[in-house]
C-alpha cells in the first residue's frame, strides 16, 4: 500500500503475523547471527547457480549476490517494510 510521500508500507492482517514477531525476526536478521546466515543463503545461491549453469543458474547465481551483500554490508532488506533501521546498530 503506498502511502504518502510514495513510501511503501506492507500491511499485515494481525491474525497472520504479529509486530511482536517481526520485530523479533528483524532483530534477529540484523543480529551476527543474522548477518552470517544472510552471508550462508547468498553463498548457497551462487553455489547452486555455478552447478546449475545456463542462463537460469546465472540469474540464481546473480540472486545470491544480494543476501551476500546484505549479509557482509549489515543491512537488512527487509526491516524498511516493517518500520525498523536497516542497518545494525
Amino acid at each position: 500500500m503506498m502511502m504518502g510521500g510514495g513510501v511503501f508500507r506492507l500491511r499485515i492482517p494481525m491474525g497472520v503475523f504479529s509486530r511482536r514477531f517481526a520485530m523479533r525476526i528483524v532483530r534477529l536478521m540484523n543480529s551476527p547471527q543474522g548477518r552470517i546466515a544472510r552471508g550462508l543463503a547468498g553463498v548457497a545461491l551462487i553455489a547452486a547457480g555455478v552447478v546449475t549453469g545456463g542462463t537460469g543458474g546465472l540469474v540464481l547465481a546473480l540472486v545470491g549476490l544480494v543476501p551476500l551483500a546484505a549479509g557482509v554490508f549489515g543491512v537488512c532488506l527487509a526491516a524498511p517494510l516493517l518500520r525498523a533501521p536497516a542497518r545494525a546498530r
